[in-house]
């Protein structure tokens, strides 16, 4: 073929394309929600993740300017579906501290959500997302119900912090008792991460992690405590329990060189936390990561 034919196709292709995107651009596409939800859509499958991400945060950005322009999906769809591809593709680019932002705006958002709520009721749509498997790309599908969002939230921070941790061996207190925290969701689905958790902390020779009386509640991990805290487990160095002294400040109880008096106090206090392992756990984790959300962002910078 002439190279005077090949450049005639080249202009031909050249033309076409800018007629096509003259009619689109007369047809009024930029607002076109649908298209805009499927370009990221084909970017995401195709694992053009870069180009997903600028996508969606040009999609925020006009939802910022003019929270109107999201027909026909109510704008609290828009906003959740958005946060969720925008939190999976920063985890799918590596990029975890994204990861939790996203995460965390998508948790902001359920207090509130009725779409499909329940377990048993029926979804409010469905949510393509990437996820990160080792050595493979994997694109899933995610219902939009408040448990199964809850479910994917979880289970992005859980592998974020885990990385952060065993991989980039970054073994800081609140990361080891963060990932602890968010493992109670699925319990007992991720028992080999505590086992590994648990290798850290006994390498570390304690742990400290004021949190913790407020919101791990499930007996098995509790139970793994109260070994640590024994002469058989180690006698490790545990400061997770506050405790009120005679001058009313709240101090912690460690247990490694205290009396007798306190380490009863450690066991009624673990106790007290077993008394509350009914209390929903759907409801523990939302209000930890409402709470504490800055916390772990900060920890996964």
């Amino acid at each position: 073929m002439s190279s005077r034919m090949l450049g005639g196709e080249w202009r031909c292709d050249i033309m076409c394309n800018n007629e096509f995107v003259r009619v689109l651009e007369s047809l009024g596409s930029d607002r076109w929600w649908w298209l805009r939800v499927f370009t990221v859509d084909v970017l995401i499958h195709q694992g053009r993740l870069t180009e997903a991400y600028q996508e969606l945060t040009h999609t925020l950005a006009t939802l910022d300017r003019n929270p109107s322009h999201h027909a026909p999906l109510p704008l609290a769809t828009t906003l959740l579906t958005t946060h969720l591809k925008l939190a999976s593709v920063h985890y799918a680019l590596n990029n975890l501290s994204g990861a939790a932002e996203a995460v965390l705006e998508v948790v902001g958002q359920l207090s509130g959500w009725s779409g499909g709520g329940g377990s048993g009721g029926p979804p409010a749509g469905e949510v393509c997302v990437p996820a990160r498997p080792p050595g493979r790309r994997h694109l899933h599908v995610l219902a939009l119900t408040r448990p199964h969002i809850l479910r994917f939230t979880t289970t992005l921070l859980i592998h974020a912090l885990r990385q952060r941790i065993l991989v980039d061996s970054h073994s800081d207190d609140f990361c080891i008792g963060h990932l602890i925290t968010l493992l109670q969701y699925e319990w007992p689905k991720y028992m080999s991460t505590l086992e590994e958790v648990v290798q850290v902390i006994r390498k570390q020779g304690g742990f400290s992690y004021p949190l913790f009386c407020s919101y791990v509640t499930t007996p098995d991990i509790l139970e793994e405590f109260m070994y640590l805290a024994t002469k058989e487990g180690g006698s490790l160095h545990l400061d997770i329990i506050p405790i009120n002294h005679s001058n009313k400040q709240q101090r912690t109880i460690s247990t490694r060189g205290v009396d007798r008096d306190l380490k009863l106090d450690f066991k009624v206090g673990m106790k007290k936390l077993m008394m509350r392992s009914s209390e929903p756990i759907e409801n523990t984790i939302i209000t930890f990561l409402t709470r504490e959300g800055s916390i772990i962002h900060q920890n996964l910078m």
